[in-house]
């Protein structure tokens, strides 16, 4: 070992402090029993542990070091708008939208297993909303965080019931952000309510546009107007059924059906947004870490922002989805949706079961399988919140197999041990 600390460069410490002894050399005699392809190791030292060992400050090996690469280093909010990297006034139409398509592609990225750090939090005006100029970015954005806290919590309350996403699935970390827990749901409706008003103003006053080979400004205004509403009825969808009342479902599939409109118009108008830079895209390029030109490089983002929060393990490959793919996710997802409010029409135990069965076919989302779950059990063992699942799958024996035990006219009934048996099984098969 004294050999291997002299080769890095590092000084020992002295013999009459820690009283150092030299292995070297009887190290390597050691080693020369050993076969070739043979590790010797101690048992507290497996091969779990080796594969899982980190060497800090090696840029291969250690995520934090990707801070360091490159001559371009990394702008946090202020630095970005000391800098004039960032604008928080006089955000052109074609930038708002480029920001809101590239936000909604990184949240769709993490809903596919990305952590928020690499993802949603990239984009710099999250960092401190309020202090946005722009109304309409600060609105998004604000909604961005109340969208992102109800995800997380619907998440977390289907695992804690049932275990809908296995490990790395899903991660709810938010890593030190404070999801505006000051800015009410009401305040968030009427923020983005307002922008969509004033939006809705200028398309009318423009009137018409003459139809011509390239979109102009009005058409700018229509498609930022398309995709406030959309955030909009999609927050009120995830309010909604976040609420254990059933009967804002109705409101819901109108909501679902307003945001698949919207859509339409997205998808139509996706490339109006500011496209990403090319210079930074190829400095990302270098680093060998973001190789996909769908990478939000453009104003307000910076993949590398939150590098430091990362815990020091292996550099993950982070691929943002295209702003094409993010949109079509939010139609598969919307459509799921549709498709999850008529649990509350499953009345029975096994027609509730094939409805679950068939949804599972077509591998939705963990966003749509949390909320399918919820809304059947959005309390332990309390079917849509009123029944006893313990009952219910009394009910649904009972009309199935038609056992003596849970029969009204058997004389089973009599035989307190049997009808002790019988409660227990139920109330096994109910809590598993």
């Amino acid at each position: 070992f004294g050999q291997g600390a002299d080769s890095l460069g590092v000084q020992p410490m002295s013999d009459a402090l820690y009283n150092w002894a030299n292995i070297t050399e009887e190290f390597f005699a050691s080693v020369k029993d050993l076969q070739l392809g043979e590790l010797l190791h101690d048992e507290l030292f497996g091969l779990f542990e080796a594969m899982s060992a980190i060497e800090m400050m090696d840029p291969k090996m250690d995520a934090g070091m990707l801070c360091n690469r490159g001559s371009k280093a990394a702008l946090n909010f202020d630095q970005a708008v000391q800098s004039g990297a960032l604008k928080l006034d006089d955000v052109t139409y074609a930038e708002q939208i480029g920001i809101i398509d590239c936000t909604l592609a990184c949240l769709v990225s993490w809903l596919e297993g990305h952590s928020l750090a690499q993802t949603v939090f990239t984009n710099l005006y999250l960092h401190k909303p309020h202090q946005i100029g722009n109304r309409c970015i600060k609105a998004f954005s604000i909604s961005i965080f109340k969208i992102v806290d109800i995800i997380k919590d619907f998440v977390n309350r289907s695992v804690w019931q049932a275990l809908v996403y296995e490990e790395e699935d899903f991660q709810p970390l938010v890593y030190g952000y404070r999801l505006c827990p000051d800015v009410s749901e009401p305040r968030v409706l009427g923020m983005l309510k307002e922008v969509e008003d004033e939006l809705h103003k200028k398309i009318r006053s423009s009137g018409k546009p003459v139809v011509s080979g390239s979109h102009t400004e009005h058409d700018d205004v229509v498609a930022l107007y398309s995709r406030i509403k959309f955030i909009r009825l999609l927050y009120q969808v995830l309010s909604s059924l976040g609420r254990r009342e059933h009967q804002v479902l109705n409101d819901c599939l109108r909501l679902l059906t307003g945001c698949s409109e919207m859509l339409a118009a997205m998808q139509r108008t996706v490339r109006y947004g500011v496209q990403p830079d090319t210079e930074l895209f190829f400095f990302f390029c270098l680093l060998d870490y973001f190789v996909t030109a769908d990478h939000p490089c453009i104003m307000g983002f910076d993949p590398l922002v939150n590098q430091r929060l990362l815990p020091p393990t292996f550099p993950r490959y982070t691929k943002i989805k295209s702003r094409e793919e993010a949109l079509d996710y939010f139609e598969e997802l919307i459509n799921r949706l549709k498709i999850v409010c008529k649990i509350t029409s499953q009345t029975s135990f096994h027609s509730a079961l094939d409805f679950f069965i068939e949804f599972s076919r077509h591998s939705p989302c963990i966003l749509s399988r949390s909320i399918l779950q919820l809304l059947y059990l959005p309390m332990f063992n309390k079917v849509f919140g009123t029944l006893s699942f313990s009952d219910v799958l009394r009910e649904a024996a009972k009309n199935f197999i038609f056992p003596p035990a849970l029969m009204p006219k058997s004389t089973l009934l009599a035989n307190t041990q049997v009808c002790s048996l019988a409660n227990s099984l139920v109330k096994d098969c109910a809590d598993v």
